[in-house]
């Protein structure tokens, strides 16, 4: 394997505008950083690469299954109407990894586009063998057709089905993948990648995309709405909660303010990821990923957040008030999303893939600035006293409002 550096003209190797596809896995959290551990370990060997390709713990996945997945990406499931592809964007052979790099802020804040512009991104599970997708499957088809069946709601024992999905739905999710934050928004980016096994050889098992496990989740969900005989059971078991949890959901329907929610039951290594990690969903670069960013300066958690906080108030000035807090904010932040954040089910008018999505206006100039060394949100337009909410119908009043917090600034 070789990586190629871009030439002007996006000129790869002597390629011009190669067909390319992407792989989605995870890796970080189970690197060998320190040669002294497990010094028998060798990484996958990438000619022409300037940096040293991280090592990993073999009980995550081993240089030869590695390598075989690698191969697998190349060849296109039977059931696709593809042809087979020679390039490969893999973040450890195209992102230089060595600590501080530029070049590796700056391909952080390319994610949208090379994601969006592969032909064909795959998924990799590393605890999942074909012989366990063969066996999910099995018994994930009877359940689907309980549910689908004309019965469902007054002869099934929903008890026991609830509880079977649930159990179902716990063992796929299982996979590393599915928590971290890094591969929620790799989800959003590329909602239909194919999932590749353990063990590689994606054609020896039925096509299974990220969109066809977020379809199921959808359809569990409708599902446990159905009655108040069912809600009462779903919160028992909590199914619904552990499909909330995934993220899979707002991925699906496109709802990248929700992205932020499902966020934080993602796992990062660094704690500026938790912004790194998702802000190309907003096709932003912020921090050192920023074209014209100090490569010397470091960005905390909190700068970085200031920044997509100020960023998002302009290119989402209403939705990116919709949502109401879960816990204590910190003082002179009530005017960005939080990790508590929370979108009240109404909002989806404005992004579900389903509902007709009506045009938004803002009548009001959201902005920012700084007071005593700390970004605040200035809001600039009509404004309406909380009692004279009384005087409005509920036909007419929204299930959200836009509250922002009000401080007597000094004059």
């Amino acid at each position: 394997m070789t990586t190629y550096e871009w030439e002007p003209g996006n000129i790869y190797g002597g390629h011009a505008n190669p067909t390319y596809n992407a792989l989605s896995y995870i890796w970080g959290r189970y690197e060998l950083r320190d040669y002294h551990d497990s010094p028998e370990i060798t990484a996958i060997t990438i000619h022409g690469a300037s940096w040293t390709i991280p090592r990993i713990r073999p009980t995550h996945f081993t240089k030869e299954s590695f390598e075989a997945v690698i191969a697998d990406t190349a060849n296109p499931h039977p059931s696709e109407n593809a042809p087979n592809v020679d390039f490969l964007w893999l973040d450890v052979a195209c992102i230089d990894q060595t600590p501080g790099s530029r070049d590796k802020a700056r391909e952080i804040g390319r994610q949208a586009k090379i994601f969006k512009g592969a032909a064909q991104v795959s998924v990799w599970l590393t605890t999942h063998d074909r012989s366990f997708y063969r066996d999910w499957a099995s018994r994930m088809e009877p359940q689907f057709e309980i549910m689908c069946g004309p019965s469902f709601h007054t002869e099934a024992n929903i008890s026991v089905w609830v509880n079977t999905i649930k159990g179902l739905v716990d063992e796929m999710i299982a996979d590393p993948w599915f928590s971290s934050l890094w591969t929620l928004q790799e989800t959003f980016l590329s909602p239909n990648a194919s999932i590749i096994p353990s063990d590689a050889m994606k054609r020896e098992v039925d096509l299974f995309q990220t969109s066809h496990f977020s379809d199921m989740l959808e359809t569990f969900k409708d599902a446990l709405g159905y009655n108040d005989f069912i809600q009462k059971i779903d919160e028992q078991c909590d199914l619904s909660a552990v499909i909330d949890k995934t993220g899979l959901l707002v991925c699906l329907n496109k709802n990248a303010m929700g992205l932020l929610t499902a966020s934080g039951n993602r796992t990062t290594v660094h704690d500026e990821d938790r912004v790194y990690g998702i802000m190309q969903v907003f096709d932003l670069q912020l921090g050192n990923s920023a074209p014209d960013s100090d490569p010397n300066q470091h960005f905390s958690l909190e700068e970085l957040n200031d920044q997509l906080g100020a960023a998002l108030l302009t290119k989402e000035p209403v939705l990116s008030q919709m949502h109401f807090y879960g816990g204590v904010v910190a003082p002179g932040k009530g005017w960005r999303f939080d990790r508590t954040s929370t979108m009240p089910s109404k909002t989806q008018t404005f992004y579900h893939r389903r509902k007709v999505k009506p045009k938004i206006s803002s009548r009001a100039t959201l902005s920012t600035g700084m007071l005593d060394a700390s970004l605040w949100g200035y809001f600039s337009g009509l404004t309406l006293i909380i009692p004279s909410l009384r005087q409005i119908s509920r036909a007419r009043l929204a299930e959200c409002m836009v509250v922002w917090e009000c401080y007597r600034l000094p004059r």
